[in-house]
C-alpha cells in the first residue's frame, strides 16, 4: 500500500472503532509478529527475545527488501545498555514507532520474556528518532 492509502485504512478504522490510531498500530505489530512466526518460524530459531530484536534490521529487512524493492523500511541502531538493556534508535518517514512498540510486545510474548519499554525521543513529538529504552525481563519480576 502506499503510505497515504494505509494512513487513510488506519484513520477509517479509527473513527469506525473509536480506537486511537496509535493502539491500533501498537495492536497490529502484536499480532502480525506472532502470525509472521507462524509462516517462518525458522526466523525465530536459535534466538532469545534480544537476539532476535537485534537481528530484525539485519535479516528480516533484508528479505522483505528482496521480495519489495521499492519498500521504505524502517532503520534501527542499537546499543548495548547495563543490565540486560538496549537502546533502539528508529529511523522512518513512516514514524510508526506505535507499530513498533507493537512489534516488541509481540518479540515479548513469542519467547515469554517482559520487556519494560521507555520512549524519551519521539518523532511524533518532533525528535529527529525515535528512541526506545528496552529492559528485558522474566515476566513475573
Amino acid at each position: 500500500y502506499a503510505d497515504s492509502e494505509l494512513v487513510g485504512y488506519v484513520a477509517d478504522l479509527s473513527n469506525q472503532t473509536n480506537i486511537l490510531a496509535n493502539e491500533l498500530g501498537f495492536s497490529f505489530g502484536e499480532y502480525v509478529l506472532g502470525k509472521f512466526k507462524d509462516i517462518q518460524p525458522f526466523f525465530f530459531e536459535g534466538h532469545t527475545a534480544f537476539s532476535f530484536v537485534k537481528s530484525v534490521d539485519s535479516v528480516i529487512y533484508v528479505e522483505v527488501a528482496k521480495l519489495h524493492p521499492d519498500a521504505v523500511l524502517p532503520r534501527f541502531t542499537y546499543r548495548d545498555g547495563e543490565e540486560g538493556r538496549l537502546i533502539r534508535t528508529y529511523r522512518s518517514p513512516r514514524n510508526l514507532c506505535a507499530l513498533v512498540k507493537g512489534l516488541i510486545a509481540g518479540i515479548a510474548d513469542i519467547f515469554y520474556k517482559a520487556i519494560d519499554v521507555a520512549h524519551p525521543h519521539c518523532m511524533l513529538e518532533g525528535a529527529e528518532t525515535c528512541v526506545l529504552e528496552l529492559k528485558f525481563r522474566e515476566p513475573n519480576e
